[in-house]
């Protein structure tokens, strides 16, 4: 996804921005299936969410599932934990504050 826009790394943009296709929506869940389901035999969720490269594919994911398959039933990541095969770690998902 991000070499079909000439870049190494995220650039900061927001997420929108990326325009990303129906394809690499795919790919990207696919991938993040495969990552999950590789790391969470070793590793929790909380300790790849430390990882930068699957942190900006697991926000960027979830800003696009919001856009595409959000149904309105309230905010809850269950669904986005469903997809991508992820165990939803014991006592909840944590939320930090962003630094303003």
């Amino acid at each position: 996804m991000l070499s079909n826009r000439r870049l190494n790394t995220p650039d900061g943009r927001q997420l929108y921005q990326y325009r990303i296709t129906d394809t690499e929506f795919s790919e990207l869940e696919f991938s993040l299936r495969q990552y999950i389901s590789t790391g969470q035999t070793r590793l929790n969720l909380s300790v790849l969410a430390k990882r930068i490269m699957f942190s900006f594919l697991f926000v960027l994911y979830g800003a696009e599932w919001w856009r595409r398959r959000y149904d309105g039933s309230g905010f809850t990541w269950e669904g986005i934990m469903r997809v991508v095969s992820a165990r939803i770690p014991t006592g909840g998902i944590k939320h930090k504050e962003a630094n303003a």
